[in-house]
């Protein structure tokens, strides 16, 4: 029998608190505003609870800086809720839908074998009643 002695009068060692500098903060929040990027991802690239990055964010709309630090952070571009493009009419090429366009294209593939289906656009319901009796 092995005797394990044990100090129960021993503090658990509690994690340090992490400090951020203004800069860091100012550098993680623009990099949220890149296009195609998500504050977790950043987040997570840092080493940084995204709950932590969110409330950079919001601090920065707030006040233009951190609560902590003097130091500014760039303000937050605005979303864009509407965006115009300019769409040109074609005649022709509305006229003339590609063959893609008129088919649904369906690549199935197990192991060594493999299936293509195309199938009329026009006829999408029973395309669906197909391939559900199919896959059952």
């Amino acid at each position: 029998m092995e005797i394990i002695r044990t100090n129960i009068n021993q503090q658990p060692v509690l994690p340090k608190r992490r400090y951020y500098r203004a800069e860091f903060k100012a550098s993680v929040v623009r990099q949220t505003q890149m296009p195609a990027s998500s504050v977790a991802g950043v987040a997570l690239q840092h080493g940084i609870n995204p709950v932590t990055v969110h409330r950079w964010i919001r601090e920065a709309q707030q006040f233009g800086s951190t609560t902590c630090h003097p130091d500014p952070i760039a303000p937050l571009a605005p979303l864009a809720s509407f965006i115009p493009l300019g769409i040109t009419h074609d005649s022709q090429v509305m006229a003339q839908p590609r063959d893609d366009q008129r088919n649904i294209r369906i690549e199935l593939g197990a192991q060594d074998k493999s299936v293509s289906i195309h199938w009329p656009v026009t006829a999408t319901r029973e395309l669906t009643v197909w391939l559900r009796e199919w896959l059952r």
